[in-house]
């Protein structure tokens, strides 16, 4: 989580209207050479986590999304009745067009299509279906019925909007401080550097927002002081630092990754106290 911090941090900073320096020179490391110079090397102090309560569970991740599928027509199988001319939709609920006008169901909600030549023949939505390339649709059990039997071996495609699962959505708010070194070769391009910086975090600019930054306060700026800075391989070599301190809340999220979650074919029920009872779903 704190490495995410960091993380969320160069992409804040290297999104500003006037960036201090580039993402990739943002980071855990001090500088190995001259050559890395400018860079920023942050460090982070954690002082407090705090879920949002009920487990941390800040909004579901399910989404609305469109669902296409080509299947082969067999009887008995890939959800068409024996005699052809039904098809059960497996991937439910069943939903309507984001886009569409509120109502029944439509063609703008559920599309199909026949697929087995090179130039698809599409299906007309319709109340009562009479003809091989005319569908209706029943909601209640998600079932499309035909005019006439399709034919044995043609593909169609289906397109519908259904729902993708997806595991809930967990925030935590880290309370912290951030210790930002900024380093350069020569004290007047560090002090443009660090000006940079500190006015980017002072306005508070939306990539902050945007990457998970509740609030970012300055707290604090130390001189800028040289050094020799003595890598663990390689020559020394003279730098300045100066180090810029802030106060940051941080809204950290987990979850949200789709879920393994299959279509729903059958459900048995034996409710409690009632002897003998039981009901099959499918």
């Amino acid at each position: 989580m704190i490495q995410t911090i960091v993380d969320k941090l160069a992409l804040s900073i290297a999104s500003m209207a006037t960036p201090a320096v580039s993402a990739d020179r943002i980071g855990q490391v001090e500088p190995m050479s001259a050559s890395q110079l400018p860079c920023l090397v942050v460090s982070v102090a954690v002082d407090d986590f705090r879920g949002t309560g009920l487990s941390r569970f800040a909004r579901t991740g399910d989404v609305v999304t469109e669902q296409s599928l080509v299947l082969q027509v067999t009887p008995g199988a890939n959800g068409f009745s024996d005699d052809l001319r039904s098809l059960r939709l497996s991937h439910l609920p069943l939903k309507k067009n984001p886009a569409s006008v509120p109502g029944p169901f439509g063609a703008a909600d559920l599309t199909v299509q026949n697929v087995t030549a090179a130039a698809p023949a599409p299906y007309s939505f319709v109340p009562q279906p009479a003809a091989v390339d005319q569908f209706s649709l029943d909601e209640r059990t998600a079932t499309l019925h035909f005019g006439a039997s399709q034919p044995t071996g043609a593909k169609l495609q289906i397109v519908h909007w259904t729902m993708q699962w997806h595991d809930d959505i967990a925030t935590t708010r880290v309370r912290g401080r951030l210790f930002v070194d900024v380093w350069d070769i020569d004290p007047v391009q560090l002090d443009s550097v660090s000006r940079k910086l500190t006015t980017g975090l002072f306005q508070g600019e939306a990539g902050l927002r945007t990457n998970g930054f509740a609030r970012i306060a300055l707290t604090g700026l130390e001189p800028i002081s040289n050094l020799t800075q003595q890598p663990a391989h390689g020559s020394s070599f003279a730098a300045w630092r100066q180090r810029i301190g802030c106060a940051f809340i941080f809204d950290h999220e987990t979850g949200g990754a789709v879920s393994e979650g299959v279509p729903i074919e059958r459900i048995d029920v034996e409710p409690r106290g009632f002897e003998g009872e039981s009901m099959l779903v499918r």
